[in-house]
């Protein structure tokens, strides 16, 4: 088996399994990938830029454009010749302004922004099966790791909790599919085939304000003494709730939280490693 996975700085390119070929995809030559035959190959670009979504500049806007369509079309159309499956993630967030379950058959409703557009345009693109019979789409909900980068509101919180600081974020008075990317990962090896699309989500809710409140309790913490919340600005997940009507074994809120807490307590000794080994310096 030869599998490939194109952006290992990428939340998902952290959990795949370690025979996999995991790449950047800042900086890749197509004619070398292009050599070799692949039994699959993983598009992973772009997940960690999301934060920039609402920007009004110009050239952040041209960068998503530029990645999210022009990049990932280019390098799917030569990849085709020779792979047997490429497996796109795009977001389950193209239903953002809608309610109730969805799937892959419905049409996008979203708030438009840079990520959701551009998201869009490309997944409207692979959804052409004749030109594009060995892709699958994917569109997993929400998910969250300790490779969250800061500027996201899981982000803060891991950091928060790893680092023990105190943190203001935004409203988390609502309830949302949750997901960890291990599950995104193992679920798209396991249930994608050439030119099937999948909704890869639990179908079920999690309040989000409770989730993380359990987190700083499981370590420990009085969440009240670390976190202020900003409710100035209610979630746009407070009116469109939607889930997967798909339902995925081993994606509950239970393994949800092992997950979590499992990769916190081992950046929490990282963590304190590190500080150590600065202190004896």
């Amino acid at each position: 088996m030869s599998n490939l996975v194109i952006g290992n700085s990428s939340q998902l390119g952290h959990y795949f399994p370690e025979d996999y070929v995991c790449i950047s995809s800042r900086d890749y030559d197509l004619d070398s990938l292009c050599s070799r035959r692949w039994d699959s190959v993983y598009i992973c670009f772009a997940e960690q830029r999301t934060y920039l979504a609402h920007s009004q500049d110009k050239a952040v806007s041209e960068l998503f454009w530029r990645t999210n369509l022009e990049k990932t079309k280019d390098t799917i159309i030569r990849l085709q010749e020779v792979a047997d499956k490429i497996v796109y993630y795009s977001t389950a967030e193209l239903w953002n302004n809608t309610c109730g379950p969805v799937n892959e058959g419905m049409s996008f409703r979203h708030h438009a922004n840079n990520y959701t557009s551009s998201k869009e345009a490309i997944t409207i693109e692979l959804k052409d099966k004749k030109k594009y019979p060995k892709v699958s789409i994917v569109y997993p909900f929400n998910f969250n790791s300790i490779h969250r980068g800061d500027e996201y509101l899981f982000g803060k919180v891991f950091g928060s909790i790893v680092r023990n600081e105190r943190v203001t974020i935004g409203d988390t008075d609502y309830y949302r599919e949750l997901l960890h990317p291990k599950m995104v990962v193992e679920g798209s090896i396991a249930s994608t085939m050439p030119g099937r699309d999948v909704v890869l989500g639990s179908g079920r809710l999690v309040h989000v304000g409770d989730f993380i409140r359990n987190l700083y309790s499981f370590f420990g913490k009085d969440y009240d003494e670390y976190v202020q919340n900003n409710q100035g600005n209610p979630s746009i997940y407070r009116t469109n709730i939607f889930y997967s009507a798909n339902r995925c074994p081993g994606f509950d809120e239970v393994r949800l939280f092992e997950l979590t807490v499992s990769e916190l307590k081992q950046a929490i000794i990282g963590f304190h490693h590190e500080k150590a080994n600065q202190i004896s310096k």
